[in-house]
C-alpha cells in the first residue's frame, strides 16, 4: 500500500523520535496524541490534518531537548532500513531486482 507522503514523513520522523529516545510506539501515541493507537491509525491509511501533524512535531521537538539519543547515527540509520523492507505484518520483505 503507497502511503501519502506526509504519512510517509511524519512516520519517519516519529520512528526516529522513538528510537532516539527509547519509547515505544504506543507511548509514543499516548503522550504526543492521547492516543496509543494512533501509528497504527496512519499506517492504516489515515491522513492527519495539519493541526495533528503540528502537534506531532510539536511534541517532538519539545521532547528531543531533553532525550539522549540511544543509538549512534549509524545505528539509527540501520534500524530506519530494517523498519523501511519491513511489510505491513512486520516480516522482511525480499529485495526484488529493479524495484526502488
Amino acid at each position: 500500500m503507497k502511503r501519502h507522503p506526509i504519512v510517509q514523513d511524519l512516520l519517519a520522523e516519529i520512528e526516529d523520535y522513538c528510537a532516539r529516545s527509547g519509547i515505544n510506539r504506543t507511548n509514543f501515541g499516548t503522550q504526543a496524541m492521547r492516543d496509543g493507537n494512533f501509528i497504527p491509525r496512519l499506517e492504516a491509511g489515515r491522513i492527519p490534518t495539519f493541526k495533528t501533524v503540528e502537534r506531532v512535531r510539536a511534541f517532538i521537538e519539545k521532547n528531543s531537548k531533553a532525550t539522549k539519543p540511544k543509538r549512534t547515527p549509524r545505528e539509527t540509520l540501520r534500524h530506519l532500513i530494517d523498519i523501511a523492507t519491513r511489510d505491513s505484518r512486520g516480516r522482511r520483505r525480499a529485495h526484488r531486482a529493479g524495484e526502488d
